[in-house]
């Protein structure tokens, strides 16, 4: 970006920090009377005044700084759902009471149980870039947005109403649990760290997870799934595919040695599910009795 301007607004908060502010030749943030933070890439190397005659320029509201890191209001624009905001509000998280934010509070949040408290708008998460645990199940979630949540290592999002999840940047995600929601589909392709997936009891009709060659667990139990391909997971060793529509399941991954359990059941139309070796089948494993 090479211009902004967002002057006569009622912004209350102002992020432009992108890493490329110097080529941000003009910027105009002024008649926005409760703006008093603007957070940049570096405060002391900010553009002179903008000028009119040239149109380039940075400038302000003289009650607006500029800072590297702006203070976040506990308000209802940050944190729109009531519930969220009296989690956020409370002392474990906002230590100084202050209804505010600092760095050093939101650095601190490394683990966030939010899970069964009638959440229907999780706006704010974003603010907590340091987090690696994020529990918010059993709520009333629609969206989720943590694609700024890149420290994510952990996310428990299942039993919500969820349409669509992207974790795309959240690459260091070892563990996910999305079940229970209403999603039709699921990347998990940059997820190459994933080592549990629990996606069961959703919509989708397909799964990729040949990318993800460190996952132990993968339940992906009632869906509309029609082939599955798991012989790049050589570390596998929990597997549900049971209640979905398989016509193709592949877990010749080389290691079926390891794969303790096993569940393909209720999958009428499987007729053949191809293994590494099928005299060595051990009895735990569960299929459909054609």
């Amino acid at each position: 970006m090479t211009q902004l301007r967002c002057n006569n607004n009622q912004l209350t908060s102002l992020n432009i920090k992108n890493g490329q502010n110097t080529i941000l030749t003009t910027f105009d943030a002024r008649f926005n009377t409760n703006l008093t933070c603007i957070q940049v890439d570096d405060a002391s190397a900010v553009r002179p005044p903008w000028v009119a005659s040239t149109s380039s320029g940075w400038t302000k509201d003289t009650g607006a700084s500029y800072s590297t890191f702006c203070d976040v209001a506990i308000n209802d624009a940050n944190f729109p759902d009531a519930n969220f905001r009296t989690i956020v509000g409370g002392s474990a998280i906002d230590k100084d009471n202050n209804d505010e934010l600092s760095e050093s509070e939101i650095q601190a949040v490394i683990n966030l149980d939010v899970f069964n408290r009638s959440i229907a708008n999780l706006k704010g998460i974003e603010h907590f870039t340091a987090l690696t645990n994020l529990s918010c199940f059993s709520n009333q979630l629609k969206s989720l947005d943590v694609s700024n949540n890149t420290a994510l290592t952990r996310l428990s999002c299942y039993s919500n109403q969820l349409t669509s999840l992207d974790v795309s940047n959240n690459t260091a995600l070892t563990k996910l649990a999305c079940d229970n929601n209403q999603l039709s589909s699921l990347d998990v392709s940059s997820n190459t760290a994933l080592i549990e997936l629990y996606c069961y009891s959703n919509q989708l009709k397909s799964l990729d997870v040949s990318n993800n060659t460190a996952l132990t667990r993968l339940s992906c139990y009632s869906n509309q799934l029609t082939s599955l391909n798991v012989s790049n997971n050589t570390a596998l060793t929990r597997l549900d595919c049971s209640s979905n529509q398989l016509t193709n399941l592949n877990v010749k991954n080389g290691n079926n040695i390891i794969l303790t359990t096993f569940s393909a059941s209720s999958n009428p139309n499987l007729t053949c599910i191809q293994v590494d070796d099928v005299s060595a089948i051990p009895p735990s494993w569960e299929k459909e009795v054609i």
